[in-house]
This record gives structure tokens, C-alpha cells and sequence, in this order.
């Protein structure tokens, strides 16, 4: 599919965003006919969808990957996290029939033809391009080496945010994994995984860390961007990000062994206690009916 420039994405009163004005943002932002490139995206951030493309249902959907696939090309990769973290409760990965839980995008794309899902039973991403056969064939463990991400890394990919906040950058846990931080503990779940109808066993990872321990990648983004390896642009009402996978590895990994809590916003024992406290009694409300 090939979209005119002109096609309007987004409009918010007289603000439009077009086809055109998307690939010549991500132009700007580096990427390059022949890319490997891992989305992330929030599309409310762009507000209002053009009416044009409410009227048929996955039109804004088919329009955004025609841009993606213009911008990198026939040579290029597209990558899309199909996120699955139910099935460590449920046991249960069917490549084809678990949904992602990365949003309707990411699921639009994973179901399109000529899609391909990674089976990994947690951190699965739908890849559509010739370097797809790279990450047919993950590891155990989601961010460790011969991981979708360390390929990435390694391959020279591009780390792409369209309208998503840098916090949701899940390859910071490669980062983390790699080092390793000593705050992240690991189990392992039986995990029955299903290709094609044919059932095998496997094994999936569950991670913990301490409950204060909220993670905060905003000192990193900071640093990424000071350095010119993040870089952003305003484009409507949203903000369009790049980063270079290995460059934003190799700095992640130089401030982890500065501070492994650099990745981290540790809370003070009162102010967690406090949370918890309130926490616990709107739980409570809400099971009584005294709140919704």
C-alpha cells in the first residue's frame, strides 16, 4: 500500500498532521531506507483521527505502517511489541492466537500478511522485513544475549517512540540484564507454547524487584538526549523519538556501573509506606462500594 503525502493523519481544529508531514519527521530524525526499526507508540498523544480514516475500520492503522514501511523501504525491517505478560499467569503462549498487549496498532500489524510473530511467550514483537528470520528463534530469557533486543542492538536498529513517553522504552531491561543489576530477581514458569496448533513445553521468565523500587528512566532520557542520541521532534500535539540502539546501549550500560540505581526512583521508607497505606484503604472503599 502507498498512501499520498497529503493524506491527513491527525486534525485537531485547524492543526493537521499528514502522511507527508510524518516521513519527513522521521527523515529528520535519521531513519534511512534499509532500517531496523522497533516501535513503540501511543497514538492518543496525536490526538483526533482524520475522519477519512475513522469511516473504515484499521484505516489510521494501515496508513501509519505505510508511511513506516516508505520511510525504510523494501530492504528495511519493521519491528512492533506484541506484549504478552498475561500467559505468565495463565501458562498458555499460542503464537497466533495470544493478543498482544501493546495496543491496537501493534496488533493490527502482528495480524497483517507477511507479519511474522516471534515466539516468545512473554515478549513476542510482530517483524515484517529480510532480517526477520534473525529473531525467529529467541531465548528463554526476553532481554538476555541472542534476545529480540540484543539483535536489535547488535543489527544496528533504531529505536523508534511515536507519541510514546521514553518511560515505556522496554529495551532498558537489556540494558539492565546485561550488566547485571543486582536489584532485579528472576523465576523461572512452566510455559506451554503453541506453534500451529502443535503444543511444546518451554519455560518463561517472571521479574521482581523491590517494591520501592519504581523504575524511572528520566535521568536517562536526559542524558540520551544531551548527547544527541535521542533525538526528538514536535510534530501536532506529540512528540516523535529516535535513539540508536547500541549508542543508547553503551551509555546505559556506562551510568548503570556508575549507579545501579540509575534506572531507578527509590522511595524513601515513609513516603512508601504512606502510598501503601492509601493504596490499601482505596481497595477497601472501592471492594465496600464507597468508591468506584
Amino acid at each position: 500500500m502507498t498512501i499520498a503525502p497529503d493524506t491527513v493523519l491527525f486534525a485537531n481544529g485547524a492543526q493537521r498532521v499528514t502522511a507527508g508531514d510524518l516521513l519527513r519527521t522521521l527523515r529528520d530524525l535519521g531513519v534511512r531506507p534499509g532500517d531496523l526499526l522497533f516501535l513503540h507508540t501511543d497514538l492518543l498523544r496525536f490526538g483526533r483521527p482524520a475522519p477519512e480514516l475513522m469511516r473504515v475500520r484499521g484505516a489510521l492503522f494501515d496508513a501509519l505502517i505505510a508511511v513506516l514501511r516508505e520511510a525504510i523501504g523494501p530492504q528495511g525491517t519493521l519491528m512492533m511489541l506484541t506484549l504478552s505478560t498475561r500467559t505468565l499467569d495463565t501458562g498458555r503462549f499460542d503464537v497466533e492466537r495470544t493478543p498482544g498487549e501493546a495496543g491496537a496498532l501493534t496488533e493490527h500489524f502482528r495480524q497483517l500478511p507477511g507479519v511474522h510473530r516471534i515466539p516468545h511467550p512473554t515478549h513476542s514483537a510482530a517483524v515484517e522485513g529480510p532480517r526477520t528470520d534473525l529473531f525467529m528463534h529467541p531465548p528463554v530469557h526476553p532481554f538476555g544475549a541472542g534476545s529480540l533486543f540484543d539483535h536489535l542492538k547488535r543489527e544496528g536498529g533504531k529505536l523508534l517512540f511515536l507519541g510514546a513517553d521514553f518511560h515505556w522504552c522496554t529495551f532498558n531491561h537489556h540494558i539492565e540484564t546485561m550488566l547485571p543489576v543486582r536489584y532485579r530477581r528472576e523465576e523461572r514458569v512452566p510455559m506451554t507454547i503453541v506453534r500451529r496448533g502443535v503444543e511444546e513445553r518451554g519455560e518463561a521468565i517472571r521479574f521482581r524487584k523491590p517494591a520501592r523500587y519504581w523504575t524511572s528512566f528520566a535521568r536517562f532520557r536526559t542524558a540520551l538526549v544531551e548527547r544527541g542520541i535521542l533525538r526528538e521532534r514536535t510534530l501536532g500535539r506529540a512528540v516523535v523519538s529516535v535513539s540508536d540502539a547500541m549508542a543508547q546501549f553503551e551509555l546505559g550500560t556506562e551510568l548503570l556501573r556508575r549507579d545501579q540505581r540509575f534506572f531507578m526512583n527509590v522511595q524513601p521508607w515513609g513516603r512508601f509506606m504512606l502510598f501503601k497505606a492509601k493504596e490499601r484503604a482505596g481497595r477497601l472503599l472501592r471492594a465496600l462500594g464507597l468508591r468506584r
